[in-house]
């Protein structure tokens, strides 16, 4: 019997010990916070931050208890202890540091069992670059000096106590001008050039920037009017056609009508204009644009006499012949890639608009192949506002003449190769060929390299007596 009673207790021991473990069990459950793994915060910035620029930190490498989640993120961005910055549950912060500093940056993270984890990163905050930025007056003109000037740099948490600059496109920076941001230079060619600068700040950053520029001459200005001796109130034909651009393309004209030296009136792309003036010596101007913006000034000055004198309505002077600029510019039709302007009698009265003056001209391609004029003869275009016979001569220079080994060739000045009167029997335009003589058509078959220059020049008359000089230069090549 006592040995019973003392297996009775034990078994009733073990029982209670059973049940109070599952009752323990079961009060608590399997979510408690007893059972719970706790968070553990973990935070990441940019690499290398620099000050002004944002700063990102980052908290979602934490871990928390698979069964739960993270509810809320509090950060200290300024190292002071507090926890100011909520961003509930979005694991990220973004901010701004103006200087250079070192600080602590933490990060409170709690799950949704109420417990929480701190993590501090030990930030370090470096200097911000400074940002080089310079300009010019353009264009940048051969032989002229301009000044570079990078005083728009920046830098937002320094000063920049030096400028070196790359003037020459080398990538060597051998220009110092100190503290002081401009550096003035030469350019002894056209062509294009990358300046190159580079700045440092009193905390020891640098930055460069490189920027391509051109370098080009300026294009060249030529004027002429015509008539050259006008009366007072007859249109005059101001022709700017002739001027040129060595390394690029005129595109624009500006016109200086009174003398002011201010160019006011503007024709765009177009080398000419008419404009009447009265009585008087006008001084008249044209300022030429290229497509790098350069510019050149050419002036002339315009006697405009009394009615009746040279150059005016019934003189026997047809007046000079439009430039090959003026004719091509006129947008007329016919084939322009062979000078060719088909010209009704109210187009050729409307080149110089208004005007009760007439012309004659020649025109057709400048450039031709040697051996098609061998073989066909040079084709010309004949214009007129009126019947007119053309007396033309072709000649050549003596150099050229040489060259081509043609007999009586000169040691200077021109040779004559040929002769013709072609007709213009109604004002308008037609095409005509002149012939070369044999010698000549051999000639120009030998040629292999090079180019040869034929004149083509006369006198256009009419039946009343009027004249005009014409004239027009063909090159030959291979």
């Amino acid at each position: 019997m006592t040995m019973a009673l003392s297996l009775s207790r034990a078994h009733l021991a073990a029982v209670v010990v059973l049940v109070g473990a599952g009752v323990t069990a079961g009060l608590l459950g399997p979510g408690s916070a007893a059972a719970r793994v706790p968070p553990v915060a973990a935070i990441a910035a940019n690499a290398s931050p620099v000050a002004g620029q944002p700063i990102t930190f980052d908290a979602s490498g934490s871990t928390h208890d698979p069964a739960g989640s993270i509810v809320n993120y509090r950060w200290d961005l300024d190292g002071s202890g507090r926890f100011a910055t909520d961003t509930a549950t979005n694991p990220t912060a973004t901010t701004t540091y103006s200087t250079p500093r070192t600080l602590p940056v933490s990060v409170r993270i709690t799950d949704d069992a109420g417990q929480t984890s701190t993590a501090t990163d030990n930030l370090v905050v470096g200097s911000a670059p400074p940002v080089p930025r310079f300009s010019f007056a353009g264009p940048l003109l051969v032989g002229q000096p301009v000044t570079f000037d990078a005083g728009t740099s920046t830098d937002i948490d320094s000063t920049i106590v030096d400028y070196r600059w790359d003037l020459d496109g080398s990538s060597n920076y051998l220009t110092d001008t100190g503290a002081t941001p401009r550096a003035t230079t030469v350019f002894s060619s056209p062509g294009t050039v990358a300046i190159g600068l580079r700045v440092t700040d009193a905390l020891g950053a640098t930055a460069r920037t490189t920027r391509t520029v051109q370098v080009t001459r300026p294009p060249v200005a030529r004027l002429s009017a015509s008539p050259a001796t006008p009366a007072p109130g007859q249109p005059v034909l101001l022709d700017a056609g002739s001027s040129s651009d060595p390394d690029g393309l005129i595109t624009a004209y500006a016109w200086d009508l009174d003398g002011s030296g201010r160019f006011t009136t503007t024709t765009g792309s177009t080398p000419f204009l008419t404009h009447a003036f009265s009585a008087g010596a006008h001084p008249i101007g044209v300022r030429v644009t290229d497509n790098f913006g350069a510019s050149q000034t050419a002036s002339i000055i315009l006697k405009v006499g009394a009615p009746g004198s040279p150059g005016t309505p019934g003189s026997t002077d047809l007046g000079a012949s439009p430039s090959p600029a003026v004719l091509s510019g006129l947008g007329l039709g016919g084939d322009t890639a062979h000078g060719i302007a088909v010209l009704s009698r109210s187009d050729l009265t409307a080149i110089v608009a208004g005007s009760p003056r007439h012309f004659a001209a020649i025109s057709g391609s400048a450039l031709r192949r040697a051996r098609t004029v061998a073989a066909r003869g040079l084709w010309i275009n004949l214009l007129a506002d009126r019947p007119v016979l053309f007396d033309l001569h072709i000649a050549i220079s003596a150099s050229d003449a040489r060259r081509l080994r043609l007999r009586g060739a000169r040691r200077r000045g021109l040779v004559s190769l040929a002769a013709g009167r072609p007709r213009l029997v109604s004002a308008g335009q037609r095409p005509a060929v002149m012939s070369l003589p044999a010698r000549t058509r051999r000639a120009l078959r030998r040629l292999h390299r090079g180019r040869v220059v034929l004149l083509v020049s006369g006198v256009a008359s009419d039946r009343s007596g009027h004249r005009a000089t014409v004239s027009r230069a063909f090159a030959l090549r291979p």
